[in-house]
Formats: C-alpha cells, structure tokens, sequence
C-alpha cells in the first residue's frame, strides 16, 4: 500500500507577498519632504561606442562621463568625457588612462579595469576601479576608488584598496538602487 504524501504548493501571490514581506532590496517610495533633482534637458541617444561602456553619469553642468572595463580588449579610453559634439575625452587625462600603453602600469595612479563612474553633490567624479582585467584577478595594488574635482579637473583623492579589501580573485561592484 503505497503512502500518502501532500505537498503544498503556495500560489504565485503568495509567494509575491512573501517575498514583499521579507524585505530585501527595493526602492523607497518618493518622500514630499526631499527636493526634486534639477530638471537636465532632453534625452538624447549616443548613436555608438567602439567599447563596451558600464557606467555612465551626469555632472549638475550637464557634462557626460563614461567608464568602459577591459573585459576582453582593451578600451581606447577607461574613462572619458563626452563632449557636445560625441567625441570622447581621456578624463581626468591621458596618463591616468594609459594602462596599456607605454610607459603605463602605475598601479595606484592609472585606470586598469573600471567598472563604474558616479557625480556625486557637491559635483566630485568617483571612479570605482576593481583593476580586474578579464576577471582573471586583481592587479596587485591598483584596485582604488578615486575621486576627481570636476571644478579643476583634477584628481583629489585615491582610496586603494589592500588585499584584504580587493581579494585577489575578487570584483569590486557598486550596489544597485539598494539605498545607496
């Protein structure tokens, strides 16, 4: 005689409200007590890149930075501005961008593998550098969060991360819109 076994089965809205219930990552509702961010202008569409870009932000000028990773080639640029006609500009400089070119491999003072850029408010570029290339393993000393003046174009502060920080076959990421 064969034994009888029930298995319970929650419908979808359940499972949904669970999950809801539970908390995890969301986004807060708009609160009436925190200003709007200033109204930029019109969307436009960049119509193409030679490299695969990961970030992307806005300065409160309305200039437009880009960070593209060494994932497979090498970029032209780790993190350039895109100037109103659409050619892009090495920033803060060619130096810092030229990991890969003669001269380069300056662990703490050049681009290696940059996942992300972010404009904060008071107008400070911050470049999230998890100096990964491929995903094959940090570069020894060059993992660094580095943060440029927009006002000067210049680079103010580098945060490299030890090894305890950056593990050797870790990546650095920036959250996602989980109250960051």
């Amino acid at each position: 005689m064969a034994a009888k076994v029930t298995i319970w089965c929650p419908s979808l809205a359940l499972v949904i409200s669970m999950l809801f219930l539970t908390g995890g990552c969301h986004t807060p509702p708009p609160s009436y007590d925190v200003s709007r961010p200033p109204d930029r202008g019109v969307l436009f569409e960049y119509p193409w890149f030679n490299d695969q870009p990961t970030g992307i932000a806005v300065s409160s000028e309305n200039r437009i930075f880009v960070s593209f990773p060494r994932w497979g080639r090498d970029p032209l640029y780790s993190v350039a501005e895109v100037l109103p006609e659409g050619s892009l500009r090495p920033y803060p400089d060619l130096s810092w961008n030229s990991w890969d070119k003669p001269g380069g491999k300056q662990p703490a003072a050049q681009f290696v593998c940059v996942q992300s850029v972010f404009v904060d408010n008071d107008d400070n570029l911050w470049i999230l550098d998890p100096a990964s290339p491929s995903f094959k393993g940090v570069v020894k000393g060059a993992a660094k969060l580095v943060k440029v003046n927009l006002a000067e174009d210049r680079v103010e502060q580098v945060i490299v991360f030890d090894e305890q920080i950056a593990l050797p076959k870790s990546y650095l990421l920036v959250p996602s819109s989980c109250d960051v």
